[in-house]
């Protein structure tokens, strides 16, 4: 008697929803891109994107596997999660920038810059100021890729809360790592000050596609 695997219906689910929607993902996550009228935040905002060379034939599934893994780090440290294409219909400016690169043109590094926050490529570096990169080599899954990517977020999110830290200032009441106890990661974003506070019950996983379900791919 031949015993079927009882997962076998379900291989590849994840894989064929996110080649069924490509084309509408992929637009929200091009710097300018269509997106809908973003919900309201609830904590500090991390945008995805892509540049468009990345987002191009066959690439864009790996592209959309990357972004989705991102937005799934981001939201588990407490941010709330959007597509890149919502920036102009925000009600704060992102804390942190997740994008899956390569290519990139001189406006799309424009674009990037006037974001004015810390930021992780996953792909060639960018060479910006107070951004990151990940080269990785497997695919989003791989725990090689998780551990650079938290790793990256974490420092990099904390080095931008200690340039914004004002002169004269104790520096030893700065943490040196992003505030603790929010997201399975079990850190959340530093603040940045003022009324963007990190949320103390962030939406965990609200997706880039639009919606507040968790990002595909993480």
């Amino acid at each position: 008697m031949k015993i079927e695997d009882p997962v076998a219906p379900f291989k590849g689910i994840v894989a064929g929803h996110r080649r069924a929607n490509a084309a509408r993902n992929a637009e929200r996550l091009r710097l300018g891109g269509h997106a809908p009228v973003p919900r309201p935040s609830a904590g500090p905002i991390a945008v995805l994107g892509a540049s468009e060379w990345a987002l191009q034939g066959e690439r864009v599934e790996l592209t959309l596997a990357y972004a989705g893994a991102l937005g799934g780090f981001l939201a588990d440290l407490g941010y709330d999660i959007y597509a890149v294409s919502s920036l102009p219909q925000l009600d704060a400016s992102p804390a942190f920038v997740g994008w899956v690169g390569g290519g990139e043109t001189t406006s799309e590094r424009a674009q990037l810059a006037a974001i004015d926050a810390p930021g992780l490529s996953v792909g060639p570096d960018l060479d910006a100021d107070r951004w990151g990169s990940i080269q990785p080599e497997g695919q989003p899954t791989d725990i090689d890729f998780i551990r650079a990517a938290l790793d990256e977020i974490r420092r990099l999110a904390a080095e931008d809360a200690a340039r914004s830290v004002e002169p004269g200032s104790d520096p030893s009441t700065l943490a040196s790592t992003p505030r603790g106890g929010t997201g399975a990661h079990g850190a959340g974003p530093p603040s940045r000050g003022g009324p963007r506070t990190p949320s103390s019950t962030p939406r965990s996983g609200t997706g880039w596609d639009g919606t507040n379900k968790r990002s595909s791919g993480s």
